[in-house]
């Protein structure tokens, strides 16, 4: 499953070989609304959240910016931060769908928008979470390029918990990782109390966290680079989220022309080797490359 951050639907691919293939799309929202059994409370109801400096906006595209797979769901996640450009707060901007794998093996043989098959499920309880971050929620809709404001752009299940990764904010050194248990985030009479989230601090160099995958013995794969307009590398670690350790695996140096690295998925991995494909924002097509890298 793919995720346009400027739209309102998930896409259906297969990857053979060297060829990426979209098929149907999967509608997660409105145009104009949220699904009306979404769980949890839109958070830009109360105003001490919305920080962002140009205030709120209409609801509008989901900002989808990640992507994670478990043994029965696909997990999509909106920034759940303010707009880049406009400093503005969309609460189209701050849900949590999750697509059971079945609805996706279906939209996989069908041409057309699956608007109406499900169950999909949609929630702001991420949001909640965030809000009871103790660091993290001082950055929550903080405008993204001058105030440090918190920005999703990584997400990966393991272990039942729901781990996401933030672009920023990047504290000193450090960037961060969000894990919580991810049934509650749509269990609507489940609270959310702040022993139940779990912040992983870990020193990248300055570097934010661009995606997140999960490797064979359980570790996550972070891929990393500017959370803004630093002079920094795209690199690979691989993260420890108990020990709050990541060892770095390599930079990425063969990066299309102006494109940033933005979207990870292991295709093999070896007992020495991991197979991957990149995707590149502002590259055509997203420029997908794949990269064999050496673990030893």
């Amino acid at each position: 499953m793919v995720i346009d951050d400027q739209g309102r639907l998930a896409q259906v691919t297969t990857f053979e070989g060297s060829t990426l293939t979209g098929q149907a799309k999967i509608r997660l929202i409105g145009k104009d609304h949220a699904p009306a059994d979404t769980v949890g409370s839109e958070p830009g109801l109360d105003p001490k959240v919305v920080k962002c400096s140009a205030g709120k906006d209409d609801f509008k595209d989901l900002d989808g910016e990640a992507v994670a797979l478990d043994d029965k769901y696909f997990y999509v996640a909106g920034s759940h931060g303010c707009s880049r450009n406009s400093n503005k707060f969309r609460a189209s901007s701050f849900i949590l769908a999750r697509v059971p794998i079945d609805v996706v093996k279906t939209a996989s043989g069908a041409s057309n928008n699956i608007d109406t098959i499900g169950p999909k499920s949609t929630s702001y309880r991420l949001s909640e979470a965030l809000l009871t971050s103790p660091t993290l929620k001082d950055y929550y809709a903080l405008d993204l390029m001058t105030k440090n404001g918190l920005n999703i752009e990584g997400l990966a299940v393991a272990g039942g918990k729901l781990y996401v990764g933030l672009r920023a904010p990047v504290i000193g050194k450090k960037a961060y990782l969000v894990a919580m248990d991810r049934d509650w985030l749509f269990d609507a009479d489940r609270p959310i109390a702040e022993a139940d989230i779990h912040e992983i601090d870990l020193d990248l160099g300055g570097r934010g966290i661009r995606d997140l995958a999960v490797m064979a013995d359980g570790r996550l794969l972070a891929l990393a680079g500017p959370a803004q307009s630093e002079n920094l590398s795209f690199a690979l670690y691989a993260v420890e989220p108990t020990s709050k350790t990541a060892m770095p695996i390599a930079e990425l140096f063969d990066v299309p022309d102006g494109g940033k690295a933005e979207a990870l998925q292991i295709l093999a991995q070896g007992p020495t080797t991991l197979d991957l494909l990149v995707l590149f924002d502002s590259a055509k097509g997203g420029a997908p490359r794949k990269y064999l890298i050496d673990l030893k």
